[in-house]
């Protein structure tokens, strides 16, 4: 057994979200009327991911939850396919205009407010009830980090 000083201080990330087979077990444990704090320490995981994912994945019939692992597997597999593109990725004009005005000395913050102003003016154009507009510019290409404009 190595040192305690060469042990690392916390575990890797690399296990970090549920697998089919850990689903599966909840599920038969929430079936069999298991605690979660029982489960937890059987699949070694914290009690409150165990009571998250039962929380998140589980359909309410007649008052008791039922946790199905197929489906929560499901909604696992899609929020996992994210990030999704940013929107200099999919728009090249808004890409070359950030490009020209980074460029040219034009401050990030600047940028992102008046593209913000120009989809708020393309909204309005629309004439929908709803306003469409962008709290936040992702921008890429490693030209500045991705900022939250408010």
């Amino acid at each position: 057994m190595p040192p305690t000083h060469l042990a690392p201080s916390a575990p890797l990330l690399k296990n970090r979200s549920l697998s089919l087979a850990e689903r599966e077990e909840i599920a038969l444990e929430c079936a069999r009327g298991t605690s979660v704090r029982a489960i937890a320490r059987k699949l070694r995981r914290s009690p409150s991911t165990i009571s998250r994912e039962i929380r998140r994945n589980s359909a309410t019939r007649g008052g008791d939850f039922d946790y199905r692992a197929i489906n929560a597997q499901w909604h696992a597999d899609s929020a996992a396919k994210r990030p999704k593109a940013s929107k200099l990725t999919l728009n090249l004009t808004q890409r070359d205009y950030v490009q020209d005005r980074l460029s040219a000395g034009l401050g990030e913050w600047e940028i992102a407010q008046f593209i913000e102003d120009q989809e708020v003016e393309a909204a309005e154009q629309i004439g929908g009830a709803t306003l469409a507009v962008s709290t936040g510019l992702g921008i890429e290409l490693g030209l500045c980090a991705r900022r939250s404009v408010r």
